[in-house]
């Protein structure tokens, strides 16, 4: 190996790390801004009448804009058209997913990080001061994580990160795609990330539903619902291979 092929090497496997930590961070800072129990703590002075509603509007206009510039990058930049483009004019065609995690990832946190919300008005507030109610909420939303998580790393998760492409790259080994069957790399076309209920429970069933929540919680379940477009293909190819794991798990038993 040449040294300019270290040299590209580490430069891939750096891009590659990059992807890996700031989608920790991006999953961390999203996991702790939607399940927050009590996220409308504000301490200042309320607002009354006019002046109130007109913060209201800014606010909602403010986050609707940050969900709009998030739902962009997700999206465009996982058009054929726009990997094509990508593909065809850099020059590390390798780095495709690994950059499009990165600047999803730093979409992602800009948009926690800057969101508002709205104090005030609720369309319902149940205090998780009594023990039933916290535990309660804790236990639907811990369950609906692990089966999110779960379900990513089943999903082939150095993959969906870009991992998986640098290392067979620099092995000098084809993309590892291509190992893939025809009716899985469909099933990822309709359903690139797992568990639509998993993400329904953590976005409506809160403590506390602001106008701001509401605003986050109807934009993206529509954006979900369109997104998770599986068909009965897909669940009858799914539905086969948990029969052939079942018996292959029963036949090492």
């Amino acid at each position: 190996m040449t040294a300019k092929d270290k040299i590209e090497a580490a430069f891939k496997v750096f891009i590659g790390g990059c992807a890996l930590i700031s989608t920790f961070y991006a999953i961390t800072d999203l996991t702790l801004f939607l399940s927050n129990p009590n996220p409308n703590v504000n301490t200042e002075k309320p607002l009354s009448g006019r002046d109130y509603w007109a913060s209201v509007c800014k606010t909602l206009f403010i986050d609707q804009l940050l969900l709009v510039a998030f739902l962009l990058v997700h999206s465009v930049l996982a058009l054929p058209e726009v990997k094509q483009f990508v593909a065809s004019t850099l020059k590390f065609q390798v780095l495709q997913r690994s950059a499009y995690v990165i600047l999803t990832s730093l979409s992602l946190q800009f948009l926690v990080r800057n969101w508002q919300h709205v104090h005030g008005t609720e369309f319902w507030s149940i205090s998780t001061d009594v023990k039933l109610y916290w535990w309660l909420f804790v236990t639907l939303h811990g369950l609906a994580w692990v089966v999110i998580y779960v379900g990513t790393i089943c999903m082939d998760v150095n993959e969906l990160l870009g991992i998986k492409q640098v290392y067979y790259n620099i092995q000098h080994l084809p993309d590892p795609n291509i190992y893939k069957s025809h009716e899985l790399k469909r099933l990822y076309s309709h359903m690139r990330h797992p568990s639509f209920v998993g993400f329904s429970i953590i976005l409506w069933l809160i403590p506390c539903m602001s106008l701001d929540r509401l605003l986050l919680a109807t934009i993206l379940s529509i954006y979900m619902f369109l997104g998770w477009n599986t068909d009965r293909h897909d669940c009858n190819y799914q539905k086969l291979q948990f029969i052939k794991k079942f018996h292959e798990f029963n036949y090492v038993q």
